[in-house]
């Protein structure tokens, strides 16, 4: 991610796509974020050799859903809010990404099945489920939206709109989440 000391962050969720689990109810432990702080490659990842990961900023979600058990609501999505993770890494710490795991494992079934990108991209929904997207919402302190912008100049899209950015190059100026 690239570095926006310029941009305060107003809100960061991460959105996964979960396709089966093991209940359809909310009454687990369900899964938490962490925000992983070791760079690692998935060539050589093994569990004997997984990176560091900090519980500062870390996030749950009970929320589950099955097209297999079935679950009356079938496919669905779930967003875990990190903004803590995500204004560390604006502040300089190495983004080595985000990993999701039971926050304990003495439950004997706790686990999500989540949509990759390759299955299917935010450009490709509604014909196939969605990848995950990290939406970014920030406040550019040198923005300025259109009822502040003299004509004829062209006026950039107003700020506190609601788009998905997915992580790839730096998002525009404002009003990205």
């Amino acid at each position: 991610m690239t570095h926006h000391s310029w941009a305060p962050i107003t809100n960061a969720d991460l959105r996964l796509h979960n396709y089966n689990s093991h209940t359809c109810s909310d009454d687990n432990p369900g899964i938490v974020a962490h925000r992983i702080t070791d760079p690692w490659t998935v060539n050589t990842l093994t569990w004997n050799n997984q990176p560091d990961i900090t519980i500062n900023g870390q996030v749950g979600n009970q929320g589950a859903y099955s097209a297999t058990i079935p679950c009356p609501e079938g496919e669905g999505e779930l967003y875990y809010s990190i903004e803590d993770m995500v204004r560390e890494w604006v502040a300089g710490e190495p983004d080595e990404g985000v990993r999701l795991t039971s926050p304990t494992e003495t439950v004997a079934q706790n686990w999500r099945s989540y949509r990759s990108d390759e299955y299917g991209g935010y450009d490709t929904y509604p014909f196939t489920p969605r990848g995950p997207v990290l939406f970014v919402e920030y406040e550019p302190v040198a923005a300025r939206c259109d009822s502040d912008r003299p004509s004829p100049s062209p006026a950039p899209p107003c700020c506190g709109s609601r788009s998905p950015w997915p992580g790839r190059g730096s998002p525009p100026r404002c009003g990205y989440r």
